[in-house]
This record gives structure tokens, sequence and C-alpha cells, in this order.
């Protein structure tokens, strides 16, 4: 089972740490986005600062009570107007084992309980194995374009529907109602 938290203040010393527990978990990713092995504190508070000024919201992966990854998305992306998921991370070790499908339902719920009807989200064309994954959750390619680390992307997008899980408060309110 995985919980999505709402992380308030990814800039503080606690957080950094997990953060760079998750990101260095893989040399890979952070070559292919990056362009190096091993992301610094600096390097964090740095992109997290550009994130929080766009208005991302952060999450912790909570799975079996330990931080498998992190996700943000933008509401409104201030360069085109859309929603955007900014990043989906989890850790090397904790792949391959279903946390990142259960996690894009769980955001897309959230997404949707905002009315966003739209998200999109960039892919590293080196990214193989990202680009699939998006592909086989229901976004289409609608676009190329260079990322801010001069990295050539894909950008996706997928038309959103109702959240697939009720509002506890409106369950019972319906419960109410009857």
């Amino acid at each position: 089972m995985v919980e999505l938290k709402s992380l308030k203040d990814p800039q503080t010393e606690d957080s950094i740490a997990i953060q760079r527990n998750l990101f260095n978990s893989d040399s890979t990713f952070n070559q292919i986005v990056f362009g190096k092995n091993e992301l610094s504190k600096d390097d964090l508070i740095q992109d997290n600062a550009e994130n929080l000024q766009l208005g991302a919201q952060y999450f912790y992966i909570v799975s079996e009570k330990k931080y498998a990854g992190l996700v943000h998305f933008l509401p409104v992306n201030p360069h085109d107007g859309h929603a955007w998921i900014g990043l989906l991370i989890i850790h090397k070790k904790m792949q391959k084992s279903g946390i990142g499908n259960e996690t894009i339902t769980l955001l897309e719920d959230i997404i949707a309980k905002e009315d966003i009807k739209k998200i999109r989200l960039s892919v590293q064309q080196k990214n193989e194995g990202g680009a699939e994954f998006w592909q086989k959750k229901g976004y289409v390619k609608v676009n190329s374009s260079i990322d801010k680390f001069n990295n050539d992307i894909d950008i996706y997008e997928k038309e959103l529907t109702s959240p697939s899980t009720p509002d506890p408060e409106e369950v019972e309110k319906t419960s109410e109602d009857e």
C-alpha cells in the first residue's frame, strides 16, 4: 500500500537528506536528467527553490512506513498555463514493485479533486523506461522541447477523469442524506 504524504517544506535539513537518499539511489536517472551521478545538498536546495517559486506541491511516497520516493506537481505551470507533474522518483531498490503505478493513481486523484482536467509532464528522450511507464499510464506525446538542463525532452499529456477514490467527506454527506 502506498500513501502520498504532503511535504509542506522540502527545504528542511531532514527533507533534503531524505531527498538526497532517494535521488542518489539512482545514478542513471541523475545522469540522464542532471548530467551527473550524484546530487549535492546545494543542488536539491536550488532545484526545490525554483520549483517552489513556480508553485510546486511536494509529496513523499511512503510504502511500508519507508520513504519510497518523491513526487511533485505544479497546478499551473506559468510557462504554458497547464498543470504539470514535475517529478516522480522512486528509490532504485523499490522500482518495478508497483509503487510508481499506485503513486500516479493517487496523484491523479489529488489533481482531479482540484478540478484540473488535463496534466502534462516531460520525459528526457534518453529515458526510454520513463517514456514507456508514462505511455502505459495513458499519457500521450504531444510535443518535444529542451528542458532547463538542456536535455531533449518529450512532453506528454493526459486527460483526467473524476477521482477513482471517493472523498471521505463526500461519502459522509451522501450517507447522511439517505
